[in-house]
C-alpha cells in the first residue's frame, strides 16, 4: 500500500483562502480527469489548495482550465464543477473564474457547481462562474476576501547575532521584507492593495449574478457561511446532494429563450427540448440510436394521448357541477384550475426528464465511442511509438487532448521492425512468438547486467573529459573489435 503523502500549504503573496488553511497539511493528490455521467453531464473536480501555475503538490488554475477544455471536448449537455477547496492564490483566480464562464458560454454549455464540503475564497470565485450552485447544509461557503502577511524578523535576527542591511532603490521597495522593521507606511500600503483586490473579488461575484450587490457582499466581512446561510445570502442556489446536482431535474432550466422568425422571444420548455433532441437523433446516421429515439417519441405521443383523455374526463366532471351557486362555481373552478396546472406541470416534468435522460444517455455513449475510435486512429498513425508510450496513451485515464498533442507534436522516430501502423495498438507481453527470434526477451538494462555477470561483455577503463570535469578510470563496455584485439 502506498503511503499517503502530505504537503504544507505556505505560499507567498496575497491569498484568497480560508483563514485556517494557510500552513495546514493537505494530501498530495493528482488531478482527476473529467468524467461524463450517464445523463451527459461532465464532472470537473476541484480539490485542495489552488496555485496559479501547474504545481507538483496542489491543483492550479492552469490545470483547472485544461480540465475544462477536456470536459468540453466530451460534448456534454452541461458541466458540473465538483468543488472541495479552501481557495488559494489571488494571482490568476479572478481571471480564471471569468475564463471558465466564457469558455462554457462560447461552447453553449451550461456550467453548474456543487459543494459538498468547502468552497471558500478563491474556490468560491471558481464556483461563482457557474449559473447554479448546489450546496450541502454543512458546507463551508464564502470567505470572500483577501489576506496578505507582513513579517518582521528583525528581533529574531538580532537575537541570533545576524545583522541585515537592505539596499533598495525606493522607499517602498523593502515593504514586506521580513528583514525590514514594520512601519505604518508599509502596513497602510499593504492594506490598500488588499482592499483593492478584495473589491475586485466582490465585483466578480456580483458580475456573475451572486450576492446581490457589491455593498452586500462586502458587508459579509469575509465570513464563512453554512450551506443554508449561503442560500439565504444569495451565494448559492439550493440545498442539494451531489446526486441531485447531477440529476436532470436539477440541471434542466425551467425554460430557455429562443428567437422566433418574427424576432420575438419564445420560451422553450424542457419538454420541447426533449422532443427536439429526440427528433434530431431519429434522423441521424446511427440506425440503432435512431430506432431508440423513434421509440421514445412514440412513448411520448402515447403519454400525450392519455393526458388528453384525462382532460376530457375532467371537463365532463366540471359540466356536472353547473347547477351549483355561481360563487361556489368560481371557487371550485379556481381550485380545479390550480390542481390541473400542478398536475400538468408535474406530468410534463416527468415526461421531459425521462425523455432527456434517454437522449443524453445515447449522446453520451456516442461521444465515448467517437473518442475511443479517434484515440485508436491517432495511436495507429504513429508506428514509431514504443510499447510503453502506447500503453499510456491507450489508457482512458490519459485525456484525449494529450493523445492528440503527442501524436501531432512528438518528433517521429524510425518505425519499429516488424511493426505496422495498423498493429500499433497491440502491446502484449514479449514472448517467443514475437520479433524475429533473435531479440532478447529481457529489458535492455537487465540484459546488459546479465551479459556482464556471465562474462559475455568485457569492460575497460578510460579517461572521460567534458567542459566541467575530468573523470579517470571511467568504466566502459568494450566493442567487439576491442575484445578481439585483446585476445590477440
Amino acid at each position: 500500500m502506498n503511503e499517503r503523502t502530505q504537503q504544507r500549504f505556505v505560499p507567498h503573496g496575497a491569498l484568497a483562502i480560508h483563514p485556517k488553511a494557510f500552513g495546514a497539511l493537505f494530501d498530495v493528490i493528482g488531478a482527476t480527469p473529467p468524467t461524463l455521467s450517464d445523463v451527459g453531464v461532465a464532472v470537473v473536480s476541484v480539490r485542495g489548495p489552488l496555485m496559479h501555475h501547474a504545481d507538483y503538490c496542489f491543483d492550479s488554475y492552469e490545470g483547472l482550465k485544461a480540465r475544462m477544455r477536456e470536459a468540453l471536448a466530451l460534448n456534454p449537455r452541461a458541466i458540473l464543477l465538483d468543488i472541495d477547496s479552501p481557495g488559494g492564490l489571488v494571482s490568476g483566480a479572478f481571471d480564471t473564474a471569468r475564463e471558465l464562464r466564457a469558455m462554457c458560454n462560447t461552447a453553449n454549455v451550461e456550467l453548474r457547481a456543487h459543494v459538498e464540503a468547502q468552497a471558500t475564497s478563491a474556490a468560491y470565485a471558481m464556483a461563482s462562474a457557474a449559473s447554479w450552485i448546489g450546496v450541502s447544509r454543512s458546507a463551508s461557503i464564502g470567505s470572500i476576501g483577501v489576506i496578505d502577511t507582513l513579517i518582521d524578523a528583525t528581533a529574531q535576527n538580532e537575537m541570533n547575532g545576524v545583522k541585515v542591511q537592505l539596499v533598495t532603490s525606493g522607499a517602498r521597495k523593502a515593504d514586506g521584507n521580513p528583514d525590514a522593521p514594520l512601519n505604518a507606511d508599509a502596513i497602510a500600503a499593504t492594506q490598500e492593495r488588499v482592499e483593492s483586490l478584495a473589491r475586485m473579488f466582490f465585483e466578480l461575484v456580483v458580475d456573475h449574478g451572486w450576492g446581490g450587490d457589491v455593498e452586500s457582499v462586502a458587508a459579509l466581512e469575509a465570513a464563512v457561511l453554512t450551506g443554508e446561510q449561503a442560500v439565504a445570502a444569495g451565494l448559492a442556489s439550493a440545498i442539494a446532494t451531489r446526486q441531485q446536482s447531477l440529476a436532470l431535474d436539477a440541471l434542466a432550466p425551467d425554460a430557455e429563450a429562443t428567437e422566433t422568425g418574427t424576432g420575438e422571444t419564445q420560451m422553450a420548455t424542457p419538454m420541447e427540448d426533449a422532443v427536439a433532441s429526440l427528433r434530431k437523433m431519429a434522423e441521424g446516421d446511427n440506425e440503432e440510436d435512431a430506432k431508440r429515439a423513434r421509440a421514445a417519441l412514440a412513448s411520448l405521443e402515447s403519454d400525450d394521448d392519455e393526458s388528453a383523455e384525462d382532460d376530457e374526463k375532467d371537463e365532463s366532471a366540471e359540466d356536472d357541477k353547473e347547477d351549483e351557486p355561481a360563487e361556489d362555481d368560481e371557487k371550485d373552478e379556481s381550485a380545479e384550475d390550480d390542481k390541473e396546472d400542478a398536475k400538468a406541470s408535474a406530468s410534463a416534468l416527468r415526461i421531459a426528464t425521462q425523455a432527456l435522460a434517454k437522449v443524453h444517455t445515447m449522446e453520451a455513449n456516442a461521444a465515448k465511442a467517437r473518442a475511443s475510435a479517434e484515440r485508436a486512429e491517432l495511436i495507429a498513425s504513429r508506428a514509431d511509438f514504443g510499447d510503453d508510450l502506447i500503453a499510456v496513451l491507450s489508457s482512458p485515464k490519459t485525456p484525449l487532448a494529450t493523445v492528440r498533442e503527442m501524436c501531432a507534436n512528438l518528433a517521429k522516430g524510425p518505425t519499429r521492425t516488424g511493426r505496422s501502423a495498423a498493429a500499433a495498438m497491440a502491446t502484449g507481453t514479449r514472448g517467443a512468438t514475437q520479433g524475429d527470434g533473435s531479440a532478447s526477451r529481457l529489458a535492455p538494462e537487465h540484459k546488459s547486467a546479465l551479459d556482464l555477470q556471465m562474462g559475455l561483455v568485457k569492460m575497460t577503463t578510460e579517461t572521460v573529459s567534458d567542459s566541467h570535469r575530468l573523470t579517470f578510470g571511467a568504466a566502459r563496455a568494450m566493442t567487439a573489435a576491442e575484445a578481439e584485439k585483446g585476445k590477440r
